[in-house]
């Protein structure tokens, strides 16, 4: 920690509990939003990749399969590694 003003130092804002809770609410709304659309990036590519994991889950992640598991727990515990 340096002094408050000199130039290696960081400086900190206090930042209120509820606007913490906010920023966290608001960063999980965004990922499941972001989880919703991703059926639209899989768009056209449905039947084949169903067809590629025929029986198993698939996770996306940016239109790609990220993963594939044919135990959905498995699969959503990877993901979120």
């Amino acid at each position: 920690m340096g002094l408050p003003g000199a130039a290696n130092s960081e400086s900190y804002l206090p930042v209120a509990d509820h606007e913490v809770r906010a920023f966290k609410a608001r960063m999980d709304r965004l990922e499941r939003e972001a989880i919703r659309a991703e059926p639209e990036a899989f768009g056209d590519s449905h039947d084949e990749h169903t067809h590629l994991y025929e029986g198993e889950h698939i996770a996306f992640y940016q239109g790609r399969v990220v993963a594939h598991d044919a135990v959905r727990s498995r699969l959503a515990k990877r993901v979120r590694e």
